[in-house]
């Protein structure tokens, strides 16, 4: 994530206020939830056989499997856009629950 696309993030979230480091921990929370939502939605779009091939490209580096993942599933970058949307919107949500709460 370069900082431009990193500030946007911290503008979504309403975290401008906070200090760097709390804003790089939030931001990191966010991309870990992101990482893992979509390895989850691609591991249960792909079929066995394509799960196999998944597991060997993942040893020969991030550009063979992107292709890979993105030959497979044709709405990829949509994918990943509309989980990262979801999880911004759930942390806003929980966020919005907790400030009740103090």
């Amino acid at each position: 994530m370069n900082t431009k696309q990193k500030q946007q993030v911290i503008r979504s979230l309403s975290i401008v206020h906070l200090t760097p480091v709390q804003q790089d921990k939030i931001v990191g929370v966010i991309i870990d939830n992101v990482s893992a939502k979509v390895n989850l939605a691609v591991w249960d779009a792909f079929k066995k056989e394509d799960k196999k091939n998944l597991a060997k490209l993942s040893r020969m580096g991030n550009k063979k499997l992107f292709d890979y993942v993105s030959g497979r599933i044709s709405n990829f970058p949509k994918l990943v856009e509309n989980i990262t949307a979801e999880t911004v919107e759930d942390f806003k949500k929980k966020r919005a629950n907790l400030a009740h709460w103090v």
